[in-house]
C-alpha cells in the first residue's frame, strides 16, 4: 500500500489503491453527510442546493461533486446546482443532460460509421473462397 495525503484534511494515510483519496475519518464523515443528504432529498424532492445546505450543513460544492461523479443519482437532485457541461441545463446525475448525451453518442456513431467506410475503401477486398492463409 502506498501512502497518500487525504484530499480533505491532508493527513497522510495508507491508500488501498482504489476509491476516493480520503482517510478513514474523512471517509466516515463523507458517508454520513451523503446519507443525510440522500435522506433529506427523499423527504423533500426537488429541494434546491441552498435548502439542502441549510438543512444538512453539506456544502453546495460537495453536492455538485456527488452529482457530477454519479454518486448522487436521483431525480430529486435536479435543483442542487449541477449543470450540463454543454448546454447548461440542470442535471440530476453526471456531467451531461440526457439530450446532450444522446447527441454525443449519435455523433460518435456517425463518425465511427464514416471511419469504417473509409477503411473499406482503402483496404482491398479479399476474393471469395480464398479464406485465411498461413505461412509455413
Amino acid at each position: 500500500m502506498e501512502l497518500k495525503n487525504c484530499s480533505t484534511c491532508k493527513k497522510l494515510f495508507p491508500y488501498p489503491g482504489y476509491g476516493y483519496i480520503l482517510c478513514p475519518e474523512c471517509r466516515r464523515t463523507d458517508e454520513a453527510q451523503f446519507q443525510l443528504v440522500k435522506k433529506f432529498l427523499d423527504q423533500y424532492p426537488g429541494a434546491e442546493g441552498k435548502e439542502v445546505f441549510l438543512a444538512t450543513g453539506v456544502a453546495i460544492n460537495t453536492l455538485i461533486k456527488w452529482v457530477r461523479e454519479g454518486r448522487l443519482i436521483s431525480s430529486n437532485a435536479i435543483n442542487l446546482g449541477a449543470v450540463c457541461d454543454i448546454c447548461g441545463k440542470p442535471v440530476c446525475t453526471g456531467k451531461l443532460c440526457p439530450q446532450c448525451k444522446q447527441d454525443v453518442v449519435r455523433k460518435f456513431k456517425e463518425e465511427e460509421a464514416e471511419s469504417i467506410e473509409k477503411l473499406e475503401e482503402v483496404l482491398p477486398q479479399s476474393e471469395k473462397g480464398k479464406g485465411m492463409r498461413f505461412l509455413q
